[in-house]
This record gives structure tokens, C-alpha cells and sequence, in this order.
């Protein structure tokens, strides 16, 4: 379940089961205090494990939710704006099994979405751009960046973004079974990363040593500190 804001109405997003048929169920609020009725996001009959929701000033809505079957799982992506609902795009473009999607909105209007999959042989986490005046999606191209180089896996990752930066966090798996929270960043201005696929390492958030660090999030104050 979430709930956030856009500074101008409440947004809700939830799960429900129905029977062998999950539904993801939407409502809105001015105020916080009186909410719509719930509606079912049109999305089929599929078997949903996750969801996440993300608004920008203007009111429009992006979801992204993973989608299971008998062999993977693919991130999937709706929006609504004053019109009603998109269709339904595959984001991870059935490449492995993906999975533990987020979504964010920065205040340029554009999305930003973040997901583990093992395409590459093991869970390395990757991320789309959706660019608020093309309305495209990576530009148009069907390849999603590339985030992490790990050793064992990269997994439950998180994003927010802020001044022309994306912010990715995650828990990385080391040769142990031990984990720790690491992070990279993303320039979708100038183009430029900071992470280990891309630059080469990542940044350190819980420590040096693996440990049991896991379930990571992240926010950003009013004056750009995370």
C-alpha cells in the first residue's frame, strides 16, 4: 500500500486478491480525509507481486507493477491522465525475470523506475527514463541502462530524484551471502554515471564490510541532503 501527494491531491495504490486474479485498486483525495471510490487499474488478468505509483505536478499518474508467470516475471507500466488509462507497456521487455519495481517523479515532470532482473545470469538492478517532453520511454529505445556490476546480485532497489539527478540505492550480495546497501547516482542531463557498470564503482551507504544490511529507501530534504 502507498500513499503520496503531489501537492495538489492525495494518491493511493494497493493490492487485492481475487481469487486467481490480483487486482491493483486506485483512489484519489483533495484533502486526505475523503477518498473516490477505488478503481481497478486496467491491467488483464495476470498475477501481480508488486506495484508502485508516481505523480507528477501536473496530475499524471505512472504505475509500474510486476507481472508473474509460470517462467518470469516482467515490469510492466500504465498511466492516467484527465483522458483515463494508457495501455499497458512491458518496460522490461521480457529480458530474464524481473522483478521489486519503484517509481518516481522529479520536478521536471519526468519518471524514473527502477527494477532487479537477471538477464545478465544473475540480478543486476536497471533503470528507465521517461522524458516528460518527448512522452517516450529510454528516448524510444527498448534497452534500459544498465545500473550495477555485482558479484552474487543486486537487489530491492529504490530511486528518487532531485536538480537533474537520479539517486538509486539497492542491496548488493557479496561472495558470502552477505549483504550490504550501496547506491549510484545519474546525471540525466549531462548523461553521466556514477555506478559500478558504468564508472566502475558504486557508493558505499551502510559500510565497508558486508553485513546484513538490506530494505533500503531514500528521500531528500528541502535543502538536496539524502
Amino acid at each position: 500500500h502507498k500513499i503520496l501527494s503531489n501537492g495538489k491531491k492525495y494518491y493511493s495504490l494497493w493490492l487485492e486478491s481475487n481469487g486467481d486474479v490480483d487486482l491493483i485498486r486506485y483512489s484519489e483525495s483533495a484533502d486526505g480525509s475523503i477518498w473516490s471510490n477505488p478503481v481497478s487499474v486496467p491491467i488483464g488478468n495476470y498475477s501481480i507481486k508488486s506495484a508502485d505509483i508516481a505523480v507528477d505536478s501536473n496530475g499524471i499518474v505512472m504505475i509500474c507493477y510486476e507481472t508473474f508467470f509460470n517462467d518470469h516475471s516482467d515490469i510492466i507500466v500504465i498511466s492516467k491522465n484527465e483522458n483515463g488509462w494508457s495501455s499497458q507497456f512491458n518496460i522490461s521487455n521480457e529480458q530474464g525475470s524481473s522483478s521489486e519495481c519503484k517509481i518516481c517523479s522529479d520536478e521536471f515532470n519526468n519518471f524514473h523506475l527502477v527494477w532487479s532482473d537477471n538477464r545478465s545470469g544473475i540480478n543486476e538492478i536497471y533503470y528507465a527514463f521517461f522524458n516528460a517532453k518527448s512522452r517516450l520511454w529510454n528516448d524510444g529505445n527498448d534497452v534500459p541502462f544498465r545500473v550495477t556490476s555485482s558479484y552474487s546480485g543486486a537487489y530491492r532497489p529504490c530511486v528518487f530524484s532531485r536538480s537533474g539527478y537520479v539517486y538509486i540505492a539497492w542491496t548488493d550480495v557479496g561472495s558470502n551471502g552477505l549483504t550490504q546497501i550501496r547506491s549510484g547516482y545519474y546525471n540525466f542531463i549531462s548523461k553521466i554515471w556514477q555506478s559500478s557498470f558504468n564508472s566502475g564503482s558504486d557508493v558505499l551507504v551502510s559500510g565497508p564490510s558486508y553485513g546484513r544490511a538490506d530494505y533500503s529507501d531514500i528521500v531528500c530534504d528541502k535543502d538536496g541532503s539524502l
